[in-house]
């Protein structure tokens, strides 16, 4: 999985972390995969940003993903939007949809 706003390599690797169900980049444990802006909406931007695990308030939990879903990818606990490609970015998009 490549992820924007990072190093835009395609040899990046992640690291899932059923603890926290975060996602980490092997060469940064500081980062966690976020939803952009803690958006809960269609085609929200997929972002690497600095991890805040200990925030609990509800509506924070945009770094908390579960994987697999029925639909064999990444979702995201917050809004329950799939991980999705899109035009060389990672979006958050229902997960019925294929791209």
């Amino acid at each position: 999985m490549g992820l924007q706003g990072c190093k835009q390599s395609p040899e990046q690797k992640w690291r899932y972390s059923e603890a926290d169900r975060t996602l980490r980049p092997l060469d940064n444990e500081q980062q966690c995969a976020s939803v952009f802006g803690y958006s809960t909406a269609d085609l929200a931007r997929i972002v690497a940003a600095e991890c805040h695990t200990g925030d609990k308030l509800p509506a924070h939990q945009n770094q908390e993903f579960q994987l697999p879903t029925a639909s064999g990818r990444i979702s995201s606990t917050l809004s329950h939007l799939c991980f999705t490609p899109t035009n060389g970015r990672i979006l958050q998009r229902p997960c019925n949809l294929t791209s």
